[in-house]
Protein backbone atom coordinates (compact mmCIF):
# COMPACT_ATOMS: atom_id res chain seq x y z
CA UNK A 1 0.00 0.00 0.00
CA UNK A 2 1.05 3.54 -0.76
CA UNK A 3 0.01 6.90 0.67
CA UNK A 4 0.17 10.26 -1.07
CA UNK A 5 1.43 13.09 1.11
CA UNK A 6 1.24 16.82 0.42
CA UNK A 7 4.01 18.66 2.26
CA UNK A 8 3.08 22.22 1.29
CA UNK A 9 0.08 24.28 0.28
CA UNK A 10 1.87 26.63 -2.10
CA UNK A 11 3.45 26.51 -5.53
CA UNK A 12 5.81 28.52 -7.69
CA UNK A 13 3.66 27.88 -10.79
CA UNK A 14 0.11 29.03 -11.38
CA UNK A 15 -1.70 26.41 -13.46
CA UNK A 16 -5.22 27.42 -14.34
CA UNK A 17 -6.59 23.90 -13.91
CA UNK A 18 -5.01 23.34 -10.50
CA UNK A 19 -7.29 21.50 -8.09
CA UNK A 20 -6.45 24.07 -5.43
CA UNK A 21 -5.99 27.44 -7.16
CA UNK A 22 -6.20 29.23 -3.81
CA UNK A 23 -2.99 27.79 -2.40
CA UNK A 24 -2.36 28.59 1.20
CA UNK A 25 1.10 29.65 2.28
CA UNK A 26 1.77 26.83 4.71
CA UNK A 27 3.85 23.68 5.01
CA UNK A 28 3.79 20.74 7.38
CA UNK A 29 6.13 21.26 10.30
CA UNK A 30 9.23 19.07 10.21
CA UNK A 31 8.51 17.40 13.57
CA UNK A 32 4.95 16.66 12.49
CA UNK A 33 6.21 15.02 9.29
CA UNK A 34 8.55 12.77 11.31
CA UNK A 35 5.75 11.72 13.62
CA UNK A 36 3.39 11.16 10.69
CA UNK A 37 5.96 9.02 8.83
CA UNK A 38 6.48 6.85 11.92
CA UNK A 39 2.74 6.37 12.34
CA UNK A 40 2.29 5.54 8.65
CA UNK A 41 5.12 2.99 8.88
CA UNK A 42 3.44 1.32 11.88
CA UNK A 43 0.36 0.77 9.69
CA UNK A 44 2.36 -1.37 7.28
CA UNK A 45 2.39 1.17 4.46
CA UNK A 46 5.25 0.50 2.04
CA UNK A 47 5.39 3.62 -0.12
CA UNK A 48 5.02 7.37 0.09
CA UNK A 49 4.32 9.60 -2.90
CA UNK A 50 5.18 13.23 -2.29
CA UNK A 51 2.87 15.28 -4.50
CA UNK A 52 0.16 17.85 -4.87
CA UNK A 53 -1.35 20.43 -2.58
CA UNK A 54 1.31 22.71 -4.03
CA UNK A 55 4.87 22.00 -5.12
CA UNK A 56 6.28 19.66 -2.46
CA UNK A 57 9.90 20.26 -3.44
CA UNK A 58 9.52 23.80 -2.07
CA UNK A 59 9.28 22.48 1.50
CA UNK A 60 12.30 23.90 3.37
CA UNK A 61 13.26 20.44 4.71
CA UNK A 62 12.47 18.45 1.56
CA UNK A 63 15.90 16.80 1.28
CA UNK A 64 15.86 15.80 4.96
CA UNK A 65 12.34 14.41 4.63
CA UNK A 66 13.38 12.28 1.66
CA UNK A 67 16.33 10.89 3.64
CA UNK A 68 14.18 10.10 6.67
CA UNK A 69 11.48 8.51 4.55
CA UNK A 70 14.00 6.24 2.82
CA UNK A 71 15.68 5.39 6.15
CA UNK A 72 12.31 4.24 7.47
CA UNK A 73 12.20 1.74 4.61
CA UNK A 74 9.61 3.38 2.37
CA UNK A 75 9.69 3.34 -1.41
CA UNK A 76 9.45 6.97 -2.54
CA UNK A 77 7.62 8.49 -5.46
CA UNK A 78 7.83 12.15 -6.36
CA UNK A 79 5.39 14.15 -8.46
CA UNK A 80 6.79 17.59 -9.23
CA UNK A 81 6.55 20.47 -11.65
CA UNK A 82 10.32 20.00 -12.02
CA UNK A 83 11.32 23.51 -11.05
CA UNK A 84 13.60 22.38 -8.18
CA UNK A 85 15.16 19.28 -9.78
CA UNK A 86 18.53 20.97 -10.12
CA UNK A 87 18.63 21.97 -6.45
CA UNK A 88 17.53 18.55 -5.19
CA UNK A 89 19.42 16.25 -7.55
CA UNK A 90 21.47 14.37 -4.93
CA UNK A 91 18.72 13.59 -2.39
CA UNK A 92 16.31 12.61 -5.14
CA UNK A 93 18.78 10.24 -6.85
CA UNK A 94 19.70 8.66 -3.50
CA UNK A 95 16.17 8.15 -2.28
CA UNK A 96 13.45 8.18 -4.93
CA UNK A 97 12.12 5.13 -6.75
CA UNK A 98 10.46 7.31 -9.34
CA UNK A 99 10.05 10.95 -10.32
CA UNK A 100 7.14 12.14 -12.44
CA UNK A 101 7.66 15.60 -13.91
CA UNK A 102 4.32 17.25 -14.63
CA UNK A 103 5.51 19.31 -17.57
CA UNK A 104 2.01 19.54 -19.13
CA UNK A 105 3.10 21.43 -22.25
CA UNK A 106 5.60 19.87 -24.67
CA UNK A 107 7.04 23.24 -25.74
CA UNK A 108 8.20 26.33 -23.87
CA UNK A 109 5.19 28.22 -25.21
CA UNK A 110 2.57 25.61 -24.24
CA UNK A 111 4.21 25.06 -20.86
CA UNK A 112 4.03 28.79 -20.20
CA UNK A 113 0.35 28.86 -21.15
CA UNK A 114 -0.47 26.03 -18.73
CA UNK A 115 1.94 26.72 -15.84
CA UNK A 116 2.30 30.48 -16.29
CA UNK A 117 6.04 30.10 -15.74
CA UNK A 118 9.16 30.60 -17.84
CA UNK A 119 11.22 27.64 -16.63
CA UNK A 120 10.48 25.02 -19.32
CA UNK A 121 14.04 24.95 -20.71
CA UNK A 122 15.56 24.58 -17.24
CA UNK A 123 13.16 21.77 -16.32
CA UNK A 124 13.99 19.94 -19.56
CA UNK A 125 17.73 20.41 -18.97
CA UNK A 126 17.48 19.12 -15.38
CA UNK A 127 15.38 16.15 -16.48
CA UNK A 128 17.92 15.31 -19.19
CA UNK A 129 20.75 15.62 -16.64
CA UNK A 130 18.95 13.25 -14.25
CA UNK A 131 18.56 10.65 -16.99
CA UNK A 132 22.11 10.96 -18.32
CA UNK A 133 23.67 10.84 -14.85
CA UNK A 134 21.58 7.83 -13.84
CA UNK A 135 22.40 6.04 -17.06
CA UNK A 136 26.15 6.72 -16.70
CA UNK A 137 26.01 5.02 -13.31
CA UNK A 138 24.20 2.06 -14.84
CA UNK A 139 21.26 2.61 -12.54
CA UNK A 140 17.60 1.96 -13.29
CA UNK A 141 16.33 4.22 -10.50
CA UNK A 142 14.88 6.62 -10.14
CA UNK A 143 12.47 5.87 -12.93
CA UNK A 144 11.76 9.19 -14.61
CA UNK A 145 8.60 10.11 -16.47
CA UNK A 146 6.85 13.07 -18.00
CA UNK A 147 3.15 13.72 -17.57
CA UNK A 148 0.89 15.97 -19.57
CA UNK A 149 -2.49 17.27 -18.44
CA UNK A 150 -3.97 18.06 -21.83
CA UNK A 151 -7.34 19.49 -22.65
CA UNK A 152 -8.93 19.84 -26.08
CA UNK A 153 -6.79 22.90 -26.88
CA UNK A 154 -3.57 20.87 -26.55
CA UNK A 155 -4.70 17.57 -28.10
CA UNK A 156 -2.88 18.41 -31.32
CA UNK A 157 0.36 18.28 -29.35
CA UNK A 158 0.14 14.64 -28.24
CA UNK A 159 2.72 13.50 -30.80
CA UNK A 160 5.03 16.33 -29.79
CA UNK A 161 4.67 15.32 -26.12
CA UNK A 162 5.59 11.73 -26.96
CA UNK A 163 8.50 12.92 -29.09
CA UNK A 164 9.79 15.10 -26.21
CA UNK A 165 9.73 12.09 -23.88
CA UNK A 166 11.52 9.95 -26.47
CA UNK A 167 14.16 12.63 -27.12
CA UNK A 168 14.84 13.00 -23.40
CA UNK A 169 14.95 9.24 -22.88
CA UNK A 170 12.39 9.21 -20.06
CA UNK A 171 11.08 5.86 -18.92
CA UNK A 172 7.46 6.76 -19.61
CA UNK A 173 5.28 9.55 -20.97
CA UNK A 174 1.60 10.01 -20.29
Amino acid sequence: ATIELDLVGYCNHNCGWCVDPKHMNHSLERKFVSKLLSEIKSLGIEGIVFKGGGEGTLHPAYAEILEETKNLGFEIGIVTNGSKLGDLYEPIVRNASYVRVSIDGPTAQTHKVVHKSNDFNEIIAWTRNFIQSRDKLGQRHPIIGLSFAMDHSLMGLVEEAIRLGDNLGVDYTF
